[in-house]
């Protein structure tokens, strides 16, 4: 399984996570929690053709992440290969 570049903003009562998803159909992505852990799961399925040169990563790819807070989803775009995803922190409205 490949891992997934995950960048993550605390903006006060949210957080803003930005995952790296080249490729990969909003299909494809799988994004759960359990209290106070973001887990994502994605697959891009293997291109057809003969590569030169392949360095783009396909097949699974999984991420898990623990949060300061619990959380719950308020917002997910992906856009131009990265899921953003805004996060409210439990407690704080």
């Amino acid at each position: 399984m490949e891992r997934i570049a995950i960048d993550v903003i605390d903006a006060g009562v949210l957080y803003l996570v930005d995952v790296a998803l080249p490729g990969v159909l909003e299909a494809d992505i799988n994004v759960t929690f359990r209290d106070s852990r973001l887990l994502i799961h994605a697959e891009r399925p293997p291109a057809s053709g003969v590569y030169l040169s392949r360095e783009i990563p396909q097949g699974v790819f999984f991420r898990e992440i623990l949060l300061p807070d619990p959380v719950e989803l308020v917002g997910a775009l992906l856009e131009e290969g990265v899921l953003r995803l805004t996060l409210r922190k439990k407690g704080d409205r």
